[in-house]
């Protein structure tokens, strides 16, 4: 029995012994062996002091791979830190909280491929990066609150991802060229970036994610490419700089507040891929005057298109009817409606003949604009469409419950009933 326990006993401090044999200091830094000639550079308390820090590319018989979760994390006196070329990983939270970190750079042919959560969060006084090529993935709040950043991808980035609020409150961000190799981009991954103008999204993204762009308040042009689907809630919401806003035709959904305040919009083309526009998209978008909406729109919630202070007309390819899955409150300026608007209409002498109103006195109300008397004699109503220059025949069986008024208005007027 005490031959048992004597093995036992042995056997756990030789673990325990094996275990500190894992990690070794030289000068300053801290390390863990993590492979036969890998190490990992690791946290200590140490490190509070510190004011710059030059990592070694090999420390001993090993090579520096990788800097450890935590690793600095609230070192508020950091300066200064250099990468070598041997490090691949960068762990969540490693530089958390250095608040007077200013310069990061990293080596020549630099091998590094990830930036863990939370990596540089808070770094408030970080400027510069280069970020290297070989980089495939930023984190989530991996630069956060990084408010002096200026942000540089190499010209061969084989970034892929680049996670929720990455960048969000780095108001310093100006221009961003995001890489032709990035799939995803994370929600609110710009979010108040408020000196942003402009920004590039690759043709590989497919969807802008929730409040990607909130309160981008400066951002003048963004170029959304034929690849993405969908539009996320709050995208582009309080934009109040963006002008026009041009939604390629593989979109099918515009989530709700996806446009909301932005005040300088005048124009919006929405494509025929689109089925559905969420609730508020577009509400309180202030400059806005003139927005087309096909046929294939099956759902538009509750304001989506309210507050537009300056909409003077909303085109409709849909005939006379408010379909089913529009709310009943999807705009506050029914009189503006057009329905009926087709690509294709019908000309006639390729102008636009007597008004409507020098034939009945008023302006008639969604009924039609205006009359002409063909040859034959008999009178036919037509409606602007979309394209000045065309026009569509009305019947008033189109709105069956207004077929005894409509003729009661020609009648009074001694023209021919129709």
């Amino acid at each position: 029995m005490k031959k048992i326990l004597f093995l036992i006993v042995a056997t756990i401090l030789a673990g325990q012994a094996w275990a500190a044999d894992d990690y070794f200091k030289v000068g300053k830094l801290h390390y863990k062996i993590t492979g036969q000639n890998t190490v990992q550079l690791i946290g200590s308390n140490t490190y509070k002091e510190l004011v710059s820090v030059v990592i070694p590319e090999t420390v001993k018989k090993y090579t520096v791979v990788g800097i450890a979760d935590d690793a600095f994390k609230y070192c508020t006196k950091l300066k200064s830190v250099s990468i070598p070329i041997s490090v691949t990983s960068i762990g969540n939270e490693a530089f958390y909280y250095c608040g007077n970190l200013t310069s990061v750079s990293f080596a020549e042919g630099s091998h590094l491929t990830s930036i863990g959560d939370n990596a540089f969060d808070k770094c408030g006084a970080l400027k510069t990066i280069l970020l290297p090529g070989s980089v495939t993935s930023i984190g989530n709040n991996a630069f956060h609150e990084c408010y002096d950043l200026t942000l540089t991808f190499a010209e061969s980035s084989q970034l892929a991802s680049i996670g929720n609020n990455a960048f969000c409150y780095c108001s310093n961000l100006v221009s961003v060229a995001i890489p032709e190799g990035v799939r995803n981009i994370g929600g609110s991954a710009f979010e108040h970036c408020g000196n942003l103008k402009s920004v590039t999204i690759p043709n590989a993204v497919s969807e802008i994610s929730e409040r990607t762009f909130y309160q981008c308040s400066k951002l003048e042009s963004v170029s959304i490419p034929n690849s993405i689907t969908k539009i996320g809630p709050y995208a582009f919401y309080g934009c109040e700089n963006l002008t026009e806003v041009n939604i390629p035709n593989s979109v099918r959904e515009i989530e709700s507040f996806a446009f909301s305040e932005c005040d300088e919009i005048q124009t919006v083309n929405i494509p025929s891929s689109v089925v559905k526009i969420g609730e508020n998209a577009f509400k309180s978008c202030y400059s806005l005057k003139e927005v087309k909406i096909p046929a294939s729109v099956k759902t538009i919630g509750d304001y989506a298109f309210t507050k537009c202070n300056c909409l003077k007309n909303i085109y409709c390819e849909v005939d006379y009817n408010r379909p089913s899955g529009w709310s009943p409150w999807w705009c506050d300026k029914e009189e503006k409606v057009k329905w009926g608007y087709e690509e294709n209409s019908e000309t006639v002498n390729n102008e636009k003949t007597s008004s409507a109103k020098d034939f009945f006195g008023e302006e008639p109300v969604r009924y039609y604009d205006f009359s002409a008397v063909c040859s034959s004699g008999q009178t036919l109503y037509y409606k602007y469409t979309y394209n000045s220059s065309t026009v569509r025949i009305c019947r008033p069986m189109w709105y069956p419950n207004l077929v005894g008024e409509f003729k009661n208005m020609v009648i009074a007027k001694g023209q021919k009933e129709i």
